[in-house]
């Protein structure tokens, strides 16, 4: 053992760059594999800030209008496995405000604050418990002021039934159930006794429900005694623990799922590096081993040489990168959970011993095969010839063939074809860095495109301009007028259906839904359908998946929808995949409005015959046509919150490729030390043959550059061919595992990508080269 180690510490002396550049790569293995393992468990911020607050598991939005909530609360209370209910009046109200000096309009669940609450508390930072708010104050949720770039001291205007209500922002706040864009609307608090004083009577009440000792299976019971319960009227909507901690943890779970699969394919390019530098140190010293053999080495030992030192390599290595992923864990689950007000305190960990263990297990097993290679060494040959047999091969390779082609590029595809398995192993590594780093950019530029992201997690395609209005028109008369702008192509009203409900299969449980109700004539395409097609008539609908499965509907089939106004039937006629209200949802289209009909709320969406859309100016022809009631915006509320979930990936995106970046440098780097030194004879050769430094270093760039573009255009296909596969596989650790989000690849940016490896390339290429000019001709033959 002490010889091998000797050896092993010898052979790290003799190739420190290599050593280096090996150990780099297995860090940077190490930073990504301890940062996934981590973030895949990261609910310990999110686990500490419903703690302290004693949120409520579980969660039911009433309608005052059709249940009767305090009988529901009773019931509840009366329940054997609950511990306490809470209970909230809200009314869920548009509010405006400024943003870079425009009025933008957004929605709010206004919420009366419930002093001396045993649960669902409400804290201001880590520590401090929120007061009740002051007449005139409103507390809003660190997140909604974070997306809007609101402030304490900051105005707030809330309007209810027509009537409008300025409020100062007094705090930021932590609400355990509503600081998360997948948790719409956000709740904001006012003073307690505020709807009485004001005489408005709410829209919606919110009972919490905390259990004694919460397990699921205490969840799943209540739920289904309860449908039970509510199964002759319409089903509140419930939403249990599940959903409300994969509302947090959704976004760091696929950033984990991410950073995981990376690590594989970088621990990949790490064995096919080692494989090829332990077989170019076996080329070197093969008559050394040959000596060792005849003098008494084992296999064995010989072999333990190679196996210590990459497990020195790997356990210094390894150990730094996992020790330098807490600080980048801790600043994306900073990123991830800065909402929360908690202190997120993630030191040494289980995760630093997981993943070293992982990286030598792997190493131990890869670098064994490797070093295999020099048990086939015969002594007597290796002592009096110093090489293998055979070791060239002749390759199928004329030069005739290419007598038109400059001469570097013809001598760099007779070396590459001379060394065919390294040429591969060069062509796959750069494949699959280029093939993640793609993959990554694009899926990450195609959830950071707001418009695209927003269509598919809610099965609709909105508007390329959001209008609210609160003035005193009918909704037909708005309509009207703002198609008449230049540019409108068509405009639809969107409203929500609430306090609606359908039965299940085996009609023993109420299943509480969110409809969308469309008003208007719009484009075929508007909704976003995995099978069947967008309703045409009144008595005409589309459900998603979840209702489909849990009704046992399809299309052709009716469904009866529960509804305050009474129950009405619904020919079935597409199926469709949504993040809105948990999946259970459907929407319908209504073509003729009543002129006398008004909506207090909802959105209007303008589609534009025109891409190039300047919102200041449809906004100045909007304003002037409805007074200053309407709000003109990009986005409306809904897609707004669902698009700031996923702020945090272009900084992760960005990590990636520059780890990617500097192991393509790698590669390249270490392949071409090893390039030179195999064949140092040939160059001496070409160089006493007249070949000048300059020429020889073309040479090399030529190989390089030929092998980088190969794999990069493999890579760029696989990309291109598999990527959509990729997003797919993502959200498949998430609650919604059935959307499917068609990723937008981006010729230009893939282009942009390889042109930088090719440059990386060049560089780590002309760094080594230099050793070539500072070798006579006379000592490289002789060598």
């Amino acid at each position: 053992m002490i010889i091998g180690l000797k050896s092993a510490f010898a052979m790290i002396r003799r190739k420190k760059m290599q050593s280096f550049l090996i150990g780099l790569t297995i860090m940077l293995t190490a930073l990504l594999i301890y940062t996934g393992l981590s973030l895949m468990n990261q609910s310990a911020p999110f686990d500490e800030m419903y703690s302290r607050a004693k949120g409520s598991e579980s969660l039911l939005y009433l309608d005052p209008r059709v249940n009767d909530i305090e009988d529901i609360k009773g019931w509840l209370e009366n329940y054997k496995t609950v511990k306490g209910v809470s209970k909230f009046h809200s009314y869920n109200s548009k509010v405006e405000f400024m943003k870079d000096n425009e009025k933008v309009s957004n929605s709010l669940l206004i919420t009366e604050f419930v002093e001396n609450s045993k649960q669902d508390i409400i804290y201001i930072d880590e520590n401090e418990k929120a007061p009740a708010p002051k007449s005139g104050e409103i507390y809003i949720p660190y997140s909604f002021a974070s997306n809007n770039e609101l402030k304490i001291g900051d105005t707030i205007e809330v309007y209810f039934n027509g009537k409008n209500y300025e409020f100062t922002v007094a705090k930021l706040t932590v609400d355990p159930q509503f600081n998360n864009g997948f948790m719409s609307p956000f709740r904001s608090f006012v003073s307690p006794d505020f709807f009485q004083r004001e005489g408005i009577s709410p829209n919606t009440a919110l009972l919490g429900i905390k259990y004694k000792n919460y397990t699921l299976q205490k969840e799943k019971a209540l739920k289904k005694d309860f449908d039970s319960y509510m199964v002759d009227t319409i089903q509140p909507t419930f939403i249990g623990y599940l959903e409300i901690d994969a509302a947090y943890n959704m976004i760091g779970n696929m950033i984990a799922a991410m950073l995981l699969i990376i690590s594989i394919f970088m621990f990949v390019i790490v064995i096919f590096i080692i494989r090829v530098t332990i077989r170019n140190q076996i080329l070197h010293q093969y008559k050394t081993i040959g000596v060792r053999k005849v003098i008494g080495y084992s296999s064995g030992q010989i072999r333990q040489m190679f196996l210590y030192m990459y497990i020195i390599i790997g356990i210094i290595a390894s150990s730094i990168g996992a020790i330098l992923g807490v600080p980048v864990r801790n600043l994306l689950e900073k990123a991830l959970t800065k909402n929360l007000q908690v202190d997120v305190k993630n030191n040494l960990d289980l995760y630093i011993g997981i993943t070293i263990l992982a990286i030598l297990g792997l190493l131990f097993i890869f670098v064994s095969l490797a070093a295999n290679k020099a048990n086939k060494i015969k002594p007597i040959q290796a002592i009096k010839y110093g090489m293998p047999e055979n070791k060239l091969k002749r390759a199928k390779f004329s030069v005739d063939r290419l007598q038109k082609a400059p001469l570097s590029i013809v001598l760099a595809i007779k070396q590459i074809l001379m060394d065919k398995k390294k040429a591969v192993l060069t062509i796959v590594s750069i494949m699959i860095i280029t093939f993640v780093s793609l993959t990554i950019s694009n899926i990450t530029g195609s959830m950071s495109n707001a418009r695209h992201f927003s269509k598919y997690l809610m099965a609709m395609k909105a508007g390329d301009v959001s209008v609210t209005y609160s003035g005193g028109m009918a909704t037909k008369e708005v309509m009207d007028r703002i198609e008449n702008i230049e540019n409108v192509d068509r405009i639809v009203f969107n409203k929500k259906e609430l306090s609606v409900s359908t039965l299940s299969k085996d009609g023993t449980e109420s299943i509480p839904l969110l409809g969308t109700k469309i008003y208007g004539n719009p484009d075929n395409d508007l909704m976003v359908l995995g099978e069947g097609r967008q309703p045409v008539n009144n008595n005409e609908i589309v459900i998603s998946s979840p209702v489909m499965d849990k009704t046992g509907k399809e299309i052709g089939d009716y469904i009866t929808i529960k509804k305050a106004t009474g129950d009405k039937k619904y020919l079935i006629t597409g199926i469709y995949d949504s993040v809105i209200h948990s999946g259970l949802s459907y929407m319908l289209v209504e073509k003729e409005i009543s002129r006398e009909k008004k909506h207090s709320d909802g959105y209007y969406w303008l589609y534009l015959n025109t891409e190039n859309v300047i919102i200041e100016e449809i906004e100045e022809s909007i304003i002037d046509l409805l007074g200053d009631g309407a709000t003109v915006a990009e986005f409306d509320s809904d897609s707004l919150q669902i698009i700031s979930t996923i702020k945090t990936l272009p900084f992760v995106t960005n990590m990636v490729l520059a780890i990617f970046l500097i192991v393509c440098g790698i590669i390249i780097f270490n392949w071409t030390l090893i390039d030179i030194s195999r064949s140092t004879k040939v160059y001496g050769i070409l160089k006493a043959t007249g070949f000048s430094n300059k020429q020889l270093r073309i040479l090399l760039i030529t190989k390089s550059m030929l092998l980088t573009l190969v794999g990069a255009f493999v890579g760029y296909t696989l990309c291109a061919l598999t990527i959509d596969k990729v997003m797919t596989a993502m959200f498949k650790v998430t609650p919604y595992s059935t959307i499917k989000l068609p990723v937008e690849f981006i010729h230009g940016q893939g282009i942009l990508i390889i042109a930088l490896y090719c440059l990386i390339a060049l560089v780590a290429t002309l760094i080594p080269t230099r050793k070539i000019a500072s070798i006579s001709p006379k000592d490289l033959i002789t060598e």
